[in-house]
């Protein structure tokens, strides 16, 4: 099994978007589902064929730092992965 690599490409309050990839092999991981959770929701996303899921996030308009954590569950080919982080609304 491989270690996934995730990047924050883009972020703004109402969007995050996140790249899923093998880092062995840099092969994006297409149709796979991550879980974002940040201010005590959770959102769901698919990749898509480039291993790009976006979610469009619902956080008040006022400038805060929320803690978020992102899940892939993993699948047969791949270890589950979790990533914590903090964004940012200005």
């Amino acid at each position: 099994m491989k270690d996934i690599n995730e990047h924050n490409t883009s972020c703004n309050f109402a969007y995050y978007k996140l790249y899923l990839n093998k880092t062995s092999n840099k092969k994006f991981l297409a149709k796979k589902i991550v879980y974002i959770k940040i201010n005590k929701k959770t959102y769901k996303a698919k990749t898509n064929a480039k291993g790009v899921s976006t979610f469009k996030l619902k956080l008040p308009k006022v400038k805060k730092t929320y803690k978020y954590t992102v899940t892939f569950k993993g699948d047969k080919a791949n270890n589950k992965k979790t990533l914590k982080g903090k964004l940012a609304v200005k």
